[in-house]
């Protein structure tokens, strides 16, 4: 056994997000780094062991080695386990900053909306190939449910909590009741043998789950719940959804284990596959190629299967069966994470379709059991597990050629591709200043925004009459703006785009352009002078608000002060301007922005909220993410991990009291 270690010299402890009766799981920071450039959050999971109704050290190590086995895009990465001085092992995994797939549907219902099919069916084909993955290595998870589905800030499935996992030897059956109530298969809840199937059925609980945003099966105690499972059909879905997601659903919850497909089954069904084919082709690139290597030119073979896909899809079915049983087996095993290369638009003909079908009892029309072998993953999921695996797209960021140390408007690497048609003005690039520019005063409570919504929309040149005077070169600002956000409106208006950028314009001197002298204003008690800036406010919250909420740890900080005094653990506090962050921690390591030396306060922010808007901001590859006036959060924890940086960790939550109303 390795010797311990005190858990406190390797990770800071940001806050606590799970309690168990056999440990507790904390979000932390590594220690083990002078600079703010690798700083990224994790997972730590303490599992105690030793004392009675404890863990086994057996079973915490089986825990931790069954995790280091996982390497799959959709599965939560493993970091490294070890044992520490205070009688726990610890097992440290990557964070998922976009939460788990249960608080997203409850997010969803609160607001009386639904999920889109699309999304839908993203995370369920996401789930499937992790549950793919793990099956092909004889492991059951045991525990699908929609809060062991965590989601990456870019909305990316990763499957965690593999605490109850059980490695089959030699296909065996389990026989332990095991899992979460609303997720239990037939064969659990009668006692009788189970095995990846099992997982098959709680997938499906959770694919009715995201469709109907309720649990399928539901009663008041725990025999009423057994009864239903074992009994009762499932429950009409009333969401407006495509008959091939609702026939997926009635399939994974066939009584019968042999009756449901597979997790490689399901990646073969027609309507899964339209979804991969269609996403692929409006995905042509996985990731450019960065300095690190050479994109792999395509063969002879994939270049023959660049068709068109709107064609393909209108195949008749016989030709598509042909297709089918020539090509069930074949795999591609071009792409490698050392190695990202284009993807080659597939076609639907050209990639493996089970004939899948529901009988007249709502069960798939298969003949498996548990000694079936799974059918290799498709060329086509090959690609797109390779789309959606983020290590392999962060390494390629990483490794592209970045700007220089002094950026200026030409030299500058946006997110967009700038053409020679954006407008550039000479604004001063060093200053950053909306990022750092906190305020002083954290404890001030101020009377909340009210008013600027009544006043009527109006053009941008409209709104900043009545502050002309405070402004310089507000008519050409105006100009530039709508230039530049001309290509990038998507669902707004020119105005409320244009709005947006001109926030993010810094000139000198700054006390004549708009972010700061309207960030003062915010922050200042007497709200009777933010009355001229009503017609900016309306217009630009009117923008904000159309856009959609970042859920995702963003940063921000200040040089030359240590603010860990100010913010004390546990008090909640209100930043009332508008708040520039970053979702880029290495931007903020820049010298124009902390850099890595002198003192400095680093602010990791857990928003619920956040606006991204990179493509209206005039410096977009800052990847700013803006925070809205009034932004109420909860300081959870704060680190010192050398002499002159400070880190406080605070999370954004609801306020008492509405503090900023709505524009409309």
């Amino acid at each position: 056994m390795q010797r311990p270690v005190d858990i406190k010299t390797k990770y800071g402890f940001v806050r606590k997000i799970g309690d168990g009766s056999f440990g507790n799981t904390w979000m932390v920071l590594s220690l083990q780094t002078t600079t703010t450039s690798i700083l990224k959050h994790y997972v730590l999971k303490q599992l105690a062991i030793g004392g009675p109704h404890q863990n086994s050290i057996k079973e915490v190590e089986a825990e931790a080695t069954i995790l280091s086995k996982m390497k799959h895009p959709n599965i939560v990465s493993y970091i490294e386990s070890f044992h520490s001085t205070d009688s726990y092992f610890n097992i440290v995994m990557t964070y998922c900053e976009g939460g788990d797939l249960h608080q997203r549907i409850i997010d969803t219902s609160e607001k009386n909306r639904s999920l889109s099919e699309a999304q839908i069916t993203e995370w369920f084909i996401q789930t499937s190939m992790a549950l793919q993955h793990i099956h092909g290595k004889h492991i059951i998870h045991r525990d699908v449910k929609a809060s062991n589905i965590f989601l990456t800030k870019n909305d990316v499935v990763k499957l965690g909590d593999f605490g109850i996992s059980r490695i089959l030897k030699n296909q065996e059956l389990a026989k332990t009741q095991i899992g979460t109530p609303y997720y239990l298969s037939p064969e659990l809840c009668q006692n009788r043998s189970y095995g990846k199937k099992s997982d098959m059925w709680a997938l499906g609980c959770c694919l009715f789950e995201m469709m109907e945003l309720k649990h399928c099966f539901d009663a008041d105690n725990m025999n009423g719940l057994i009864m239903r499972i074992v009994r009762a059909s499932v429950p009409p879905m009333r969401g407006n959804y495509n008959k091939s997601l609702k026939n997926l659903v009635k399939a994974l919850l066939s009584r019968e284990p042999r009756a449901r497909p597979s997790a490689g089954k399901i990646l073969c069904d027609p309507y899964i596959v339209k979804h991969m084919v269609r996403l692929l082709g409006q995905t042509q690139t996985v990731v450019e190629a960065g300095d690190f290597g050479t994109p792999s030119q395509p063969c002879p073979e994939e270049v023959e299967r660049k068709l068109d896909i709107d064609k393909d899809l209108q195949l008749d079915r016989e030709r598509m069966l042909r297709r089918q049983k020539e090509r069930l087996f074949k795999t591609d095993t071009s792409l490698t994470a050392a190695s990202p290369t284009s993807v080659v638009m597939t076609s639907a003909s050209a990639v493996s379709v089970t004939d899948i079908r529901l009988d007249a009892d709502n069960n798939y029309d298969i003949d498996e059991d548990e000694n079936e072998s799974e059918p290799e993953p498709v060329e086509m999921v090959n690609r797109y597990m390779t789309l959606l695996d983020e290590d392999v797209n962060q390494l390629a960021m990483c490794n592209a050629k970045t700007p220089s140390e002094n950026p200026t408007v030409s030299n500058q690497q946006t997110s967009h591709n700038q053409s020679e048609a954006d407008v550039q003005l000479p604004l001063e690039k060093n200053i950053h200043r909306r990022y750092w520019d906190i305020g002083t005063l954290p404890t001030q409570v101020l009377l909340p925004v009210t008013g600027y919504n009544d006043s009527p929309l109006v053009s941008l040149h409209q709104a900043m009459e009545p502050v002309r005077e405070f402004l310089d070169d507000i008519d050409v600002k105006i100009a530039v703006a709508k230039a530049n956000t001309q290509r990038h409106l998507g669902i707004l208006s020119s105005d409320e785009a244009a709005a947006i950028q001109l926030y993010t314009m810094e000139s000198m001197p700054l006390e004549r352009c708009v972010y700061f002298i309207l960030s003062k204003t915010l922050r200042t008690a007497n709200r009777r002078g933010l009355v001229p800036w009503f017609p900016y406010l309306k217009l630009v919250l009117t923008a904000l608000w159309k856009l959609p909420s970042v859920r995702s740890i963003v940063w921000r900080g200040i040089r030359n002060v240590n603010l860990s005094d100010e913010y004390v653990e546990g008090n909640h506090y209100t930043w009332w301007n508008l708040s520039s962050c970053t979702d880029t921690l290495t931007i903020m390591e820049t010298p124009q922005f902390l850099g890595n030396t002198g003192l400095r306060t680093l602010f990791s922010v857990e928003c619920e909220n956040g606006k991204d808007i990179k493509d209206y901001s005039y410096v977009s590859n800052e990847k700013e993410i803006l925070l809205p006036p009034g932004t109420y959060f909860k300081v959870c924890g704060k680190l010192n991990p050398t002499p002159d940086l400070f880190i406080i960790h605070v999370k954004e939550v609801k306020p008492p009291y509405e503090l900023i109303v709505p524009p409309y």
